[in-house]
């Protein structure tokens, strides 16, 4: 498991690595590449198995599923991220900032604006192909958003003359 563990990171790293220049060269913002590309990829697995089980009629396990990723992420990665960075073990350069989590308001609204939605759907008990439909719409209009927005938070390296617009 150790050495899956370890295989995962290196590919996210690589993931990372790569998708930084690209975003860079097409004008895209950090927030945008991480609600598309970082968001969607690492989970893939997980949302065809969600498509998958929604095709056999198992709505609530599909929901379940979409659900579970965002809930790993929220109470187990970040603050799990936050203690490693804290720990006296790991050295940071001195030329690169600390791990923050900082958000913007535009996380922030969208965030809330989810986590509403994702109460709706799931305190009717059950879903249909329309609010399936909606939700990628909803998606796709967050997505537009994160296109549109400015990198609303510099990164500590940067200086506010390397922030530029998306277009």
């Amino acid at each position: 498991m150790w050495s899956m563990i370890v295989l995962f990171a290196l590919v996210a790293h690589v993931l990372v690595a790569t998708v930084e220049p690209a975003t860079k060269a097409l004008g895209l913002s950090r927030s945008f590449a991480g609600m598309t590309l970082i968001a969607v990829i690492p989970n893939t697995t997980s949302f065809v198995n969600a498509v998958r089980f929604s095709l056999e009629n198992r709505i609530r396990l599909s929901i379940e599923i979409g659900c579970s990723v965002a809930t790993q992420v929220g109470l187990l990665q970040i603050p799990l991220l936050n203690l490693l960075v804290m720990s006296p073990f790991i050295q940071q350069p001195d030329d690169k900032p600390a791990f923050t989590t900082v958000f913007g308001g535009l996380q922030v609204f969208f965030l809330i604006f989810a986590s509403l939605i994702n109460s709706f759907v799931l305190f009717a008990g059950q879903a249909n192909y329309f609010q399936g439909v909606c939700l990628m719409i909803i998606y796709v209009i967050i997505i537009c958003a994160f296109y549109f927005a400015p990198n609303d938070i510099p990164l500590a390296s940067e200086t506010p003359s390397e922030i530029t617009w998306s277009s």
